[in-house]
This record gives C-alpha cells, structure tokens and sequence, in this order.
C-alpha cells in the first residue's frame, strides 16, 4: 500500500517533535506492508536526513528564511502532483494546510498535535494562518489522528463536528535515548535539566521560581536550559531578582550532547501547563532521569506514576517536587527504574503499526 506524507511539516520546522515524529515513523511502515514516500523536493527539517532516501523524495537544505520559503512554495506546487506519480492510495498531511495535497479522489489522514492556537492565540503572530486553515484541514480529512487522548478531547472541545473520525494514536520517542552515551560529563557541578522554548504555557518562569524557592540553589545545584537562543531580558532579570543568576545556564545541543546531559542531570524539569504529548520526559526517562514535571493537561497520560508531580499554579508544590527528588538518592532511584518502564510502553515502531491499520481501513 502506497502512503505519500505531504512537504508541511518538512518544509517548515527545521527541529521539532512533529518532524521528528514522522521521521520515527516512516521507517517502521515497511515492517506492515505500506511502502511510504515523504513528498517535499526540497526540506529543511533535519530530522528528515535519518530517513532513508527510499522513502524521501526531497533534498535537505540548511535552514534559513529565505530557504524555507523556497521550499514551502516548490513543496506547494508539487505535492499533488508528486503524489500522483507515486500512485498514492493515500495521502497524510503533516500539517494544517487550506489547500489538498492528496490528488481528487484519494482519501486523507491528518495527524493533530495540540490546541495550542486555540487556547493560547496571542502567542502567534497575526500571519500564522493554523487558525484559518485547521478547519479546512479538518474538514478534508478522511481520518484524524490525535497523539493523545487529551489532544483528543481538546480537539472535541473546539470542533465537536469531526467525532466520528478522530481517533487517538500515540505518539513515540527515540530509543536511542535509551542507550548511555560515553565521554566525560558534560557540566563541572550538579545540575536539573530544562529542554526546550520557553513560551508562556512551558511555564519556565514558574520553574525559575520554584528552583529559586527550593534548596538546590543552596545545596550547589545547577539548572541547565538547553535551547531557545539565550534568557531573554525578562528571563535574566526575573533570574537576577531571584538571585540565582550564577545557577541558570544556557546552552545549544546536539542528540549526542543531549544524550549526555539526561544521562548526568539529577532530573529532568518538564513544568509545562500545556503539551500535546511530551517527547522529552520520554527520553529523559529512557535514558534514566528521573522526571519532575507539572500534573497538565497531557503530561500524566505520557508520564504515568513515573514522575514526581507539582500541580498546576502552584510553585511551591512544583519546588517540594523538586526537593523531593533532587535530595532523595532513594526516591531518585525508584523513579528511574519506572521511569524505564514506562518510556517502554511507547515506540515510534507501535505509533507506525498503528497508523497503518488506519491506512488500511480506508483502501
């Protein structure tokens, strides 16, 4: 069975879990007989140089603004027709678009991610058109497949009309985040993890003042953010009036980088009020970190029982979390060993099997 995946997300997103999560993906799919074929003659989200070139028909360009208009305007005039020519007997869209890129007649899988332009609008430039499109997109779709439950009901919430056809899909991880890298350790003193942008709903802010409140700072506790360019000025000022400028450090990092600061972080720090589904507990779990995270919206259905939990709003709840397993050798302990069972219960490789089925329900 012939499955074309649009260029959207590929031309796009040049690091994200969505990206990511289709390259995880698409590899699995020879496993059940789809023969799958990323559409998107130039891309330039990285995760896509991994998938094997079978399965692409693209070429990576380095990310810039110009390149990526480049590519999102031969990527919009090409999907239809290269979907043709593979012989498409289906078409998944990687993201919310008001135009079909499957061919007349060929149904279409969409995949949802979250709510976060629904309930979080003024984050995004009034140019983002997700708003517009996703209803358009919605509508087209033959099949909607949401990574969680919660990013299910959250769907229902806003568009109750597409009940019938969306159904949940998990989403999966990388499991070489499972793997303990070698080399030296990564930072000279103790330190907590933070990944990631720093929006408003990440709630870094609140982990600034719950690690200010909490007795790492005291004891020589690092925390570590890793991505999103340098603290903004209101970050380093809310920083320096907690008095805890020495303490926040951030930094860039590859895979390889990564694997080894969850391998040589006290914890993994994930406060976020809002996710769609959560890859990084997932891999911090795997890789044998003990996660504090904030009991929201999707974070207890990917984290189950396997991380400590503050609660929503509440920073000296998510500080006690923090003390809790930063201070607790034993505690620490019990969370890695299931925070290694739980990450087990998710794959890209399910994900994929999983998807396929729905494929077929449509042949």
């Amino acid at each position: 069975m012939r499955v074309a995946f649009d260029h959207w997300i590929f031309t796009d997103q040049p690091r994200g879990g969505i990206s990511r999560g289709f390259a995880g993906m698409i590899p699995h799919m020879h496993e059940v007989g789809i023969v799958p074929k990323v559409t998107a003659p130039l891309y330039v989200a990285d995760a896509l140089r991994r998938v094997d070139r079978q399965d692409v028909w693209g070429v990576h360009l380095p990310f810039s603004r110009p390149s990526q208009l480049v590519a999102k305007a031969i990527g919009r005039a090409t999907s239809r027709p290269l979907a043709r020519l593979f012989g498409a007997q289906v078409v998944h869209e990687t993201y919310y678009s008001a135009r079909p890129t499957a061919p007349a007649g060929v149904p279409v899988v969409l995949t949802v991610y979250d709510m976060i332009h629904e309930l979080y609008p003024e984050l995004f430039h009034a140019t983002d058109s997700t708003l517009r499109n996703k209803p358009i997109a919605l509508a087209r779709a033959d099949r909607i497949l949401c990574i969680s439950d919660h990013t299910r009901r959250d769907l229902l919430r806003f568009y109750p009309e597409v009940a019938d056809k969306a159904m949940t899909v998990l989403f999966g991880f990388d499991a070489n985040f499972s793997t303990a890298p070698e080399g030296p350790r990564v930072h000279p003193r103790p330190f907590i993890l933070y990944l990631g942008i720093r929006r408003s709903y990440k709630n870094f802010d609140g982990l600034l003042e719950a690690y200010a409140r909490s007795r790492l700072p005291s004891e020589g506790i690092d925390l570590i953010c890793v991505g999103d360019g340098p603290l903004r000025p209101s970050e380093a000022a809310l920083a320096a009036r907690l008095g805890i400028t020495d303490r926040v450090i951030q930094r860039e990092a590859d895979d390889s980088t990564l694997r080894r600061l969850y391998r040589d972080a006290i914890l993994f720090a994930y406060p976020s009020l809002y996710e769609g589904f959560g890859i990084p507990p997932l891999e911090a779990m795997a890789a044998g970190c003990p996660v504090v995270a904030v009991r929201a919206a999707s974070v207890p259905e990917v984290c189950g029982d396997a991380a400590e939990y503050g609660e929503p709003g509440d920073i000296g709840s998510l500080a006690d979390a923090l003390d809790r397993v930063a201070l607790s050798p034993t505690h620490a302990d019990a969370l890695r060993k299931a925070g290694r069972e739980q990450s087990g219960r998710f794959s890209w490789r399910r994900c994929a099997h999983e998807t396929a089925a729905i494929y077929r329900t449509l042949a």
